[in-house]
C-alpha cells in the first residue's frame, strides 16, 4: 500500500527545490517553510541561489535552514516536498512529490499552486491566485493574436556555452506570444555550435539568454566572436542590430545568481 496519511493544514514543511518555494511565497506561507535541501545539481549552492528578497531575509535570520539529515530527520516536519526526479520513499512517509517543473504548459505549472494550497488549508486563496494568472495570461494572448509572428532564439547559457531549449512549456509560451522558435539544436543537453548559432541568429528578431550570471549585449557579442563567428557576421544579426537581446536577470541571490528559473 503506497498511500500516505497527512494532517492538514500543515504547520511546518521542508522543500527540495526553489520552484516549490514560489508557491509558498505567493500564498503568504513562507513562515511554514522551515528547511530546504538543494537538488543534486545545486547542492553546492543551497539557498544562496534563491532570488526572492523575502526568502533571503528568512535565510539570513535562520528561520529557514539548509537541511542536514545528519542532524534532522524528514519526520521533523509535517511534510517534505521533493522534486519529480526524487523517490519519495527515500525520505519517509511524509514526503510528497511536486511535479510542477515537468508540467508541459505555463498555466499547467502555475496551477500547481492549488496542490500546495491544499496542504496549507489555503485552497480558496490558491484558486483565486491561479485564476488571476490565467485571466491575465489569456488577456495577453488575445492581445497579440492579430500581430505578425516574430522569430525568437532562446538560449540557456552556462560558462559561455549555449543550449537551445526543448522545454514544452516554453515552446507553448512562444506560440501564445506569436513567436516562432528558430534554433534547431534542441536535443537534450546538446550545446549549440557556431553553425547552429549562426543559422538561428540570422532568422531571430529577438534573443533571450537565460544565465545564472547575466549576459549583457556586449557579453553576448564577445561570446559569439570567441566561438569563431566573424565580428562582421555577428554585428549583422537582426537582434544585435536592433539591440533586442535580453537576459532574465531582474533579481539576484546572495551569490549573484539571477532569478533565471525561480
Amino acid at each position: 500500500n503506497s498511500s500516505k496519511s497527512l494532517t492538514v493544514p500543515i504547520k511546518t514543511a521542508a522543500v527540495k527545490d526553489t520552484t516549490s518555494l514560489v508557491f509558498f511565497d505567493a500564498l503568504g506561507a513562507l513562515e511554514n517553510v522551515k528547511a530546504y535541501i538543494p537538488s543534486t545539481y545545486s547542492s553546492d549552492l543551497g539557498l544562496d541561489v534563491v532570488s526572492s528578497p523575502c526568502l533571503q531575509q528568512l535565510l539570513e535570520h535562520g528561520h529557514i535552514r539548509d537541511h542536514n539529515f545528519t542532524k534532522h530527520s524528514p519526520s521533523d516536519y509535517d511534510v517534505f516536498f521533493v522534486g519529480p526526479f526524487d523517490s519519495p520513499d527515500q525520505y519517509g512517509n511524509n514526503s510528497v512529490i511536486i511535479g510542477a517543473s515537468l508540467d508541459p504548459g505555463p498555466l499547467h505549472r502555475a496551477e500547481w499552486i492549488k496542490f500546495v494550497g491544499a496542504f496549507l488549508g489555503k485552497e480558496s486563496e490558491a484558486n483565486e491566485i491561479f485564476e488571476g494568472h490565467r485571466t491575465r495570461y489569456d488577456c495577453l494572448k488575445q492581445g497579440v493574436i492579430h500581430e505578425q509572428y516574430k522569430k525568437i532564439a532562446w538560449f540557456d547559457e552556462f560558462s559561455s556555452t549555449y543550449y537551445a531549449t526543448s522545454a514544452k512549456y516554453l515552446l507553448t509560451t512562444f506560440e501564445d506570444a506569436r513567436a516562432l522558435y528558430t534554433p534547431n539544436c534542441t536535443g537534450k543537453y546538446s550545446s549549440c555550435g557556431a553553425a547552429d548559432m549562426t543559422a538561428a541568429l540570422k532568422e531571430a528578431n529577438v534573443v533571450v539568454i537565460v544565465s545564472r550570471h547575466g549576459k549583457r549585449l556586449v557579453d553576448f557579442i564577445n561570446s559569439l566572436v570567441s566561438m569563431g563567428l566573424p565580428t562582421q557576421t555577428v554585428m549583422s544579426f537582426p537582434s544585435i542590430q536592433g539591440t533586442k537581446v535580453y537576459n532574465i536577470d531582474k533579481r539576484q541571490g546572495r551569490r549573484g545568481s539571477f532569478d533565471w528559473f525561480e
